[in-house]
């Protein structure tokens, strides 16, 4: 079997969206693992619905969320493996079918993904062809877009579930560092909505990143990340053609936009976030907020 789709859960109010959007897809030729974590009775009421579609399914207390993954994993049947986590979605209902019907030569397959974020604007987030240890520093991949290989974790362990919301992103960069083959398939392949623990920057979230950052990567690798053109798109502005009197450097997911005097003193920078913009006169002191919408 090529295919182990795996659905964790916990209490999520909209479990019905995930379950649909697997149930739906136009082949059936993959396996579907569910791990609820002992929900309460009306999230188990729904997934009884479709109880006769899993190929397995427990409901049991668990110590979170990557400790339920790990139970999925070790579950699990297929070639590779995908998390498609309460909540979330596919984006067709193809998507499987297609996986299956093509050749990948990577240990992980990387897709596109859409964000949906609170207020329902939906971002499309488009990866780069490579990506490696040092995009790892500052960015991640999707992991309900994603299709990993069941046995990399045998060689690599399983999701530390003494992290409770970075372990995937340390999973990556695990993955990365031993050099194992990151495959981009451009294709959309899931909706995620930007509203669970992973997608806020808490002083547990940033504790676990900071962590994570110490334990993989030396202060070379840090500086080297800074540069890295896959984060950023950089623009120069040169006087007569030769002087460079200005660099602007946008992050591609349009976050940020700083911009340096003779490439490297640093003049201005704005934020957005959350609707918010926050302009900073020489890249640190705040200057103007702006709250759009």
């Amino acid at each position: 079997m090529k295919l182990s789709v795996i659905t964790v859960c916990y209490n999520e109010k909209n479990i019905e969206r995930t379950c649909q959007s697997i149930i739906t897809q136009t082949t059936k030729d993959f396996e579907w693992v569910v791990i609820d974590g002992g929900s309460n009775a009306q999230t188990i009421s729904i997934l009884n619905k479709y109880k006769d579609r899993m190929s397995i399914f427990i409901s049991e207390p668990d110590k979170g969320i990557f400790d339920a993954m790990n139970k999925g994993i070790k579950l699990s049947h297929g070639e590779y493996l995908n998390f498609m986590n309460g909540g979330d979605e596919f984006a067709q209902n193809d998507v499987i079918e297609k996986f299956i019907e093509k050749d990948f030569y990577g240990d992980i397959i990387y897709a596109n993904s859409k964000v949906v974020e609170k207020d329902n604007r939906i971002r499309d987030v488009e990866y780069p062809n490579k990506v490696d240890k040092i995009y790892f520093v500052n960015r991640c991949i999707n992991h309900q877009a994603s299709f990993i290989k069941r046995n990399l974790f045998a060689q690599y362990g399983l999701y530390n579930d003494q992290l409770k919301i970075a372990s995937d992103w340390e999973k990556w960069i695990v993955f990365a560092e031993n050099n194992c083959t990151f495959e981009h398939w451009n294709e959309t392949v899931a909706y995620f909505y930007h509203d669970g623990i992973s997608s806020q920057m808490t002083k547990e979230h940033a504790q676990e990143r900071s962590e994570i950052l110490k334990k993989y990567f030396t202060a070379t690798e840090l500086k080297e990340a800074k540069q890295d053109h896959r984060i950023y798109n950089i623009t120069q502005i040169k006087l007569f053609n030769l002087l460079p009197i200005l660099k602007i450097k946008t992050k591609k997911d349009g976050h940020q936009q700083k911009i340096n005097l003779f490439e490297f003193i640093p003049i201005y920078r704005i934020t957005n976030k959350n609707h918010q913009k926050t302009h900073y006169l020489c890249s640190f002191i705040p200057l103007l907020r702006i709250k759009e919408g």
